[in-house]
This record gives C-alpha cells, sequence and structure tokens, in this order.
C-alpha cells in the first residue's frame, strides 16, 4: 500500500478516535517509508496517555529518535515531548531515560534545538540532568553559536530571573538587546519592565510604555493568549490610572 494511502486511512480513523486500529497503518508506513511524519505520530500515539490505551515511553521515544533521525523537526519533536513533560518526564523512569538518550544524541548532531532544551534541564527542570547553571549556560551559548539566535534570549532570561548564579540586569539587558534576529514577547516585556523599574537603564516610564505598546499591538502576539502581552496589558492600565 501507497504512503499516502497508509496516512489516509491511518487518520481516517484517529478522526473517529479509532487510535489503536489506526496505529496498524503508521506501523506499516514507518517501517516501509521511514516517514518523519509518520514516526513523530506513533511516537506521540505512544507517550500522550490520552491518545492511546496503553502508554509505553520506551516505544514513544524510540520513535521520536527514529523521526529525527528521518528528517522531522528537532523543535518539533522536543515540542511535542514538552506538552506533556510534567506528567511524563517526571514521574516515569523510562521517560526520563529516553529523554536524556534522545537530547544528547540531537546535541552530537549538532542540533540547536537539543541545546536550547537541554539548557533548559541544567537551568530549570532538572529532571534528567543535574542542577548546573554554568552547563545550562554553555548550551544557550552553543545554540547561538549554531545560528540559534534564540539563545540570546535563553541567556537573558537567566540572568533576569537570576537563574543564572544571581540577578544581573546588565547582562540581561545587553543579550536582550543583542540581536534583532529573534523576536518574541518575552523581550519586549522585560525591556518593557526593566525601563518600568529602572532596572540597569535609568527609570522611564515612555520608553517602556514603547515597548508595552509594541508588544500588545503586534502582528504575532496581540491576538493570543500569551503571558506577556498579558501582562503588558495590565501594566498599560496602571500606567494609566
Amino acid at each position: 500500500m501507497e504512503l499516502e494511502l497508509l496516512k489516509s486511512k491511518a487518520q481516517n480513523l484517529l478522526d473517529e478516535w479509532r487510535n489503536d486500529e489506526a496505529y496498524r497503518y503508521l506501523l506499516e508506513a514507518a517501517l516501509v517509508y521511514n516517514d518523519p511524519d509518520t514516526l513523530h505520530l506513533l511516537a506521540c500515539l505512544n507517550y500522550y496517555p490520552s491518545l492511546k490505551k496503553d502508554v509505553d515511553y520506551k516505544k514513544a521515544f524510540r520513535f521520536f529518535l527514529l523521526a529525527c533521525k528521518a528528517g522531522e523537526s528537532d523543535y518539533g519533536v522536543l515540542g511535542s515531548i514538552m506538552e506533556d513533560y510534567q506528567n511524563s518526564v517526571k514521574r516515569n523512569v523510562d521517560a526520563q531515560e529516553g529523554y536524556r538518550t534522545l537530547l544528547k544524541y540531537l546535541m552530537g548532531q549538532n542540533s540547536s534545538a537539543a541545546y536550547i532544551y537541554a539548557g533548559d534541564e541544567y537551568m530549570d527542570t532538572n529532571f534528567v540532568f543535574e542542577p548546573d547553571w554554568r552547563k545550562g549556560l554553555d548550551c544557550y551559548e552553543k545554540a547561538v553559536e549554531l545560528g540559534d539566535a534564540f539563545g540570546y534570549e535563553c541567556i537573558a532570561r537567566a540572568y533576569y530571573t537570576g537563574t543564572a548564579g544571581g540577578v544581573d540586569y546588565q547582562k540581561a539587558f545587553e543579550y536582550y538587546t543583542i540581536s534583532d534576529e529573534f523576536h518574541s514577547s518575552e523581550k519586549y516585556y522585560y525591556l518593557g519592565e526593566m525601563y518600568f523599574h529602572g532596572y540597569y537603564v535609568p527609570k522611564d516610564r515612555e520608553k517602556a510604555k514603547e515597548y508595552y505598546e509594541q508588544l500588545v499591538n503586534d502582528e504575532v502576539y496581540s491576538n493570543t493568549d500569551d503571558q506577556y502581552v498579558s501582562l503588558a496589558r495590565r501594566r498599560l492600565l496602571e500606567m494609566e490610572e
């Protein structure tokens, strides 16, 4: 059976929540065609308790790894893992080992996404790596070296929140403003906060307002439930009182 037909049959069954029946078609597509989308979906079916009767974290992470090897987006795969991260990796030894193995493999392939997520592990979550903020910063720096400007934001956040050995607003400001390549709600909100409170920079409510307004009017974020957009709106209302 051709790949698209297998995927179509599987999708029809998934739409009817007949996930265990769809699994057979997906497995055939994965084994015969090594299709990255199918491998990713198989991983998710084994990973999320809501999608299949029997969760199998060992199988899930084998499929996540195979999906990456077949060409699936590393950010896409790691993002899928994060959606159920607290319930899986935090609580299950097989999930922890699978995630650790996946991160190490992808880091060995110079995946900037893996370095970002590994940095988060060292900095904050600490489920598969022991806490070490210096290693966390090294991971973010490596992501930047690999061309991923998101690493700058991760470093800035670490200095702003104090997870990088203590609060350092000067370094936070420098990393938030070091590149125009990354465009994020967090960046504009925290720059607004720095001017609002006078963290490292002179207190300047008008400058702060510019950052808040830039964020709430941004075409990407303005119509979303992004937490930083909500915080910026709240701050603007406060400034009007």
